[in-house]
């Protein structure tokens, strides 16, 4: 079978749609690279009005945290694909829980996503 087009992890850092996380995911744990799509990191940025309250980095401390315990579940059932739910503060103190994807590759690690992402 040939291959008609193929988007790399690379490429899709380059282009935005995607950031490697893999410095502060080591701090939990991970030992494989792991990459945050767009969607992810658009939840990890504090909203309007918590901006010096929350920051990029304690948000997706939050995500890499639940992540990482469903990684480990996935690991001991032999399984690629993981599913979580962060609650995260927005606008006017109101919490909202959102389901994040993770799905895990031999060759490049693990992708955390949002579920219209997959």
């Amino acid at each position: 079978m040939d291959i008609i087009s193929c988007y790399t992890k690379k490429e899709a850092v380059e282009d935005g749609s995607q950031m490697l996380v893999s410095d502060l995911a080591k701090e939990q744990g991970f030992n494989v690279p792991v990459y945050i799509t767009s969607g992810v990191v658009e939840y990890c940025n504090p909203p309007e009005g918590l901006e010096g309250v929350q920051d990029f980095k304690g948000r997706l401390w939050d995500v890499l945290t639940l992540a990482r315990m469903e990684a480990l579940r996935m690991k001991k059932e032999e399984d690629y694909f993981g599913k979580f739910t962060v609650s995260f503060l927005m606008k006017n103190e109101v919490k909202n829980d959102i389901s994040f994807f993770i799905v895990f590759n031999e060759h490049e690690g693990f992708t955390i996503m949002l579920p219209d992402e997959y």
